[in-house]
């Protein structure tokens, strides 16, 4: 029974050895892995009976001492083991009914005891057998590295991230191993990649796709008879947004704002979302941005436009990983706003070609949706209304005018309207060509003039400007004769001339109305021109039921020119208003005298020549020349029998018959009098010379 169960243990002993060593025959060389600090066996086949067996011995790289021997000579086997820790651990093993497996066993295994070891067979009968065993102590790799395809080491659990569509390159690397461990890809149960007695093993993984984000992957580092080394990481993968849709599409009205919102989802990391409208990029500060797991909502709140209207509203929706990827989608914006109405000439196609007696077309747009359903046009302020009889023609949004006249050079406007409102257009200015006319009291002029006297007859017309109709041309005929006479016209002055001769000079003022006027006396000869007009201000002007009530007579002599450089003797000075005084004396007297014996001995006056001298205030005509600074008119005022006569006469000796013109200055007299009298007669010596200045050219 003693003898079963010590067969047993050592059947028990060479299982645990038989998995705890490997053994490969090469070359007649036994080789034994073995890891550290286990049990292994180093084989020694007896290939026959213990009994036909002398002596077993064990021997270490080529020592000549053995390290174990076993005695089979003598009865049962005598073991003997070299002294020390090594001789410690071994022991041989016999089975009897399998001397095949007979093998020395060493236990706890150590780096030091790798050698070859030489088992030599002394047979009683037969040759000496001899088996070499190399035993080689296993040692475990490093812990699995796991790197990139770019070599940089992924570190924890997490590969990546990496990008969808990219080609995925992990090596799993498992350092030092002795022998060369087996290093394999899994995910789950499927093995992906191996490689046998390597140290690194290689997974590619081509275009990746979304699917396999978050997929875990397992490295398995496998040693002989040593427990297998496991390395996961889960892949971490940026994804593309899946799609993009724009909510909020339908009819807005310009001036209120509008909500869209533009839903993305799949993107990892959350996308950018843009606003596009006409291809400009929309703030970003209009709007705001949800994120819920996968989905992206963006909400743009828009104040709605006008010029809106049919333009495209567009979501882009990018992720920064994959900048040539992006999805889109847009809607129409369908925008009702209020017209904005333009008057435009459709026939004819220019201003400049509007003529009497032809037509024209305006035409009334309108930018508007809806499109207007109501046009009304305007001449000036006041709407225009269908007139067949006048030539007025409305149909929609068009205005005929037919037979064009002067009346129709106007302002007009247009007004549009629909559902939301109605606008007035800016204004089109019609300016007809027409011929000229005669501007309104013009047409038949009387004039006054002396025998031997000049006049002066104004021709006014109303005409289109030379820019638009070119030059205006006048022709004036007498008696038949064509003859071309020059125009003259005073800033606020009405004129009278009279050509004087031997008799004092008078100007009749019967158009004038009761009131106070200022009266300026200018006197010219061939010879020049008195250097200052003589100035009568305040006159009284009286009603007519006193023109013939005696001291009615006015005498008004203006004070003498002042002194130039010439006028160096102060004795001539004083000589000459000596001399003024006295002969203004003297013809007051003389005027005096005549006005009695008139009073009684005047004719009465030709109706048709009393109806031309009290027309004969304004008219005009007069030459350019100088006179001496010593001729002083003296002006008397008078009224007789329903007309007022202003009469002027001069002190000094002329050469020349003078001519006097006089000036009534028509401004309010209010104004006169708050003007200086040389004020005064400097603006009406300006104004005499700017009418001499054109009558000359």
């Amino acid at each position: 029974m003693a003898k079963d169960r010590g067969l047993c243990v050592m059947v028990v002993v060479l299982l645990a050895v038989v998995q705890r060593s490997l053994e490969i025959t090469d070359a007649g060389i036994i080789q034994v892995w073995s890891a550290p600090g286990r049990v292994t066996r180093l084989p020694c086949n007896l290939a026959a009976p213990s009994r036909d067996v002398a002596m077993m011995l064990w021997f270490k790289d080529g020592d000549r001492m053995p390290i174990y021997t076993v005695d089979f000579r003598n009865g049962p086997p005598v073991h003997w083991a070299v002294a020390g820790e090594f001789g410690a651990r071994t022991h041989f093993v016999l089975n009897e009914s399998d001397t095949s497996s007979a093998h020395l066993a060493v236990e706890k295994v150590a780096h030091r005891d790798e050698g070859v070891y030489r088992c030599r067979i002394d047979y009683v009968d037969s040759p000496t057998r001899n088996y070499r065993v190399n035993l080689t102590v296993i040692v475990p790799p490093e812990s699995p590295r796991i790197y990139d395809s770019e070599g940089r080491e992924i570190l924890g659990t997490v590969a990546g991230t990496f990008r969808e569509g990219q080609d995925l390159l992990l090596s799993c690397q498992a350092s030092g191993g002795k022998p060369p461990p087996d290093v394999s890809w899994y995910r789950g149960e499927e093995r992906l990649a191996y490689t046998k007695e390597g140290s690194v093993c290689q997974l590619l993984l081509p275009e990746l796709t979304r699917e396999m984000a978050g997929t875990r992957f397992q490295c398995r580092v496998e040693p002989p008879l040593l427990k297998a080394v496991y390395r996961d990481v889960t892949l971490k993968l940026f994804l593309k947004p899946q799609f993009v849709r724009v909510t909020g599409n339908g009819i807005s009205r310009a001036g209120h704002d509008r909500a869209f919102v533009c839903t993305t989802r799949g993107s990892k990391p959350a996308p950018n979302i843009d606003w596009f409208i006409n291809s400009q990029k929309i703030d970003s500060t209009l709007t705001e941005v949800d994120v819920d797991g996968e989905v992206t909502r963006s909400v743009l709140t828009w104040r709605i436009r006008r010029e809106d209207s049919g333009r495209q509203l567009v979501c882009r929706v990018s992720n920064p990983w994959f900048p040539a990827y992006t999805l889109e989608d847009s809607v129409v914006l369908d925008v009702m706003y209020p017209p904005v109405a333009q008057i435009s000439l459709l026939e004819p196609r220019e201003v400049r070609l509007l003529r009497e007696d032809e037509n024209a077309e305006l035409l009334c747009s309108a930018d508007a949706s809806p499109a207007p359903d109501n046009f009304t046009f305007y001449k000036e302020d006041h709407i225009i209304r269908d007139d067949p009889v006048g030539g007025i023609t409305v149909e929609g949004n068009k205005l005929i005018l037919r037979g064009l006249r002067r009346h129709h050079s106007a302002r007009y406007r247009c007004r549009a309207r629909n559902s939301e409102g109605s606008a007035l257009s800016e204004p089109l200015t019609l300016n007809v060509l027409s011929r000229p006319e005669c501007s309104a009291g013009s047409v038949v002029q009387q004039l006054a003039g002396a025998p031997g006297g000049e006049v002066r007859a104004r021709c006014s017309v109303t005409a289109p400007s030379i820019h638009d109709a070119g030059p205006l041309r006048f022709y004036w005929t007498f008696n038949g004769t064509k003859d071309v006479l020059p125009g003259i016209s005073g800033r606020g002055l009405t004129e009278a001339v009279y050509r004087a001769s031997n008799d004092a000079p008078q100007f009749v003022l019967d158009a004038l109305s009761p009131g106070r006027y200022t009266f300026l006396v200018y006197s010219e000869t061939p010879r020049g021109r008195s250097p200052r007009p003589a100035a009568l201000h305040s006159v009284t002007i009286n009603p007519s039921n006193d023109l013939d009530r005696p001291g009615s007579l006015q005498t008004m002599t203006p004070a003498p020119p002042p002194m130039t450089a010439g006028d160096n003797s102060v004795a001539l000075l004083v000589g000459a208003a000596l001399t003024l005084i006295l002969l203004t004396i003297l013809t007051t007297l003389c005027v005096a005298l005549v006005v009695m014996c008139k009073k009684k001995t005047r004719p009465s006056r030709d109706p048709e020549q009393s109806t031309i001298l009290r027309r004969s205030v304004g008219v005009s005509m007069y030459g350019g020349s100088s006179i001496s600074s010593s001729v002083v008119p003296t002006v008397v005022v008078r009224g007789h029998r329903g007309s007022r006569v202003l009469a002027a006469r001069w002190s000094g000796v002329l050469d020349d018959a003078p001519l006097a013109v006089l000036a009534l200055d028509t401004r309010a007299h209010d104004d006169i009098d708050s003007q200086s009298e040389e004020h005064q007669e400097t603006e009406f010596t300006k104004t005499m010379d700017d009418m001499e200045t054109q009558t000359d050219s």
